[in-house]
């Protein structure tokens, strides 16, 4: 009776054992190194950088000038008689509407100045004459330097005139000239943020 508990025992002990063997042995198998489990980490692929781009939707793009119809041309040749014949014409016909006050603010001006001075001139040119008698021959010197201010203002006046009767035609075959370009104020250059889009603005 004692030699067959014995060998229940000395079974169940070996049974025990084997069971302890094979569970460590499956665990090995696991772990080759025996040390510890750690969480595996995330695989790391490499991502074009074209397509690292397309994913965050981040580029360049141009803005597009606003399309304008072609301006008509205009006779340079026209537009020199017609400012020939009467001031700032030109101008109306090549449509520069703003330098028309310029020119002919200051074309009236020196007209009336030029007006004003040659009667004071003539004023004092008379009584510069009269004042000569054969008692005094030379006249009423302070007379003659007033006709002779008076004079070269008049004179100055119609130079002013001149230049700008000139000026006046050549402004009207350069404004015929550039008149089919299109001349903008609009000339910026800047980032900006259209979105979650980078934007490059150049605009002429």
């Amino acid at each position: 009776m004692k030699r067959t508990s014995r060998r229940l025992t000395r079974h169940h002990t070996l049974f025990l054992a084997f069971l302890s063997f094979s569970f460590f042995n499956s665990v090995i198998a696991q772990n080759p190194r025996g040390t510890q489990s750690s969480p595996r980490l995330p695989t790391v692929v490499p991502v074009p950088l074209s397509q690292l781009f397309e994913s965050y939707n981040v580029g360049f793009s141009a803005v597009p000038d606003t399309v304008t119809p072609p301006r008509e041309k205009k006779s340079t040749v026209k537009a020199m008689l017609f400012s020939a014949a009467l001031p700032g014409l030109g101008q109306i016909y090549t449509k520069s509407y703003w330098k028309l006050p310029i020119i002919w603010g200051l074309g009236g001006y020196y007209v009336r100045e030029w007006i004003r001075n040659n009667n004071r001139y003539r004023d004092y040119r008379d009584q510069y004459s009269r004042s000569i008698t054969p008692s005094n021959p030379s006249g009423d010197l302070q007379t003659k330097a007033f006709r002779d201010f008076y004079r070269n203002q008049r004179d100055s006046f119609a130079w002013y005139f001149g230049i700008l009767y000139l000026a006046n035609i050549v402004d009207a075959y350069v404004s015929a000239s550039l008149y089919e370009f299109d001349v903008s104020d609009d000339l910026s250059f800047g980032i900006g943020e259209s979105g979650q889009v980078l934007t490059l603005r150049w605009r002429w």
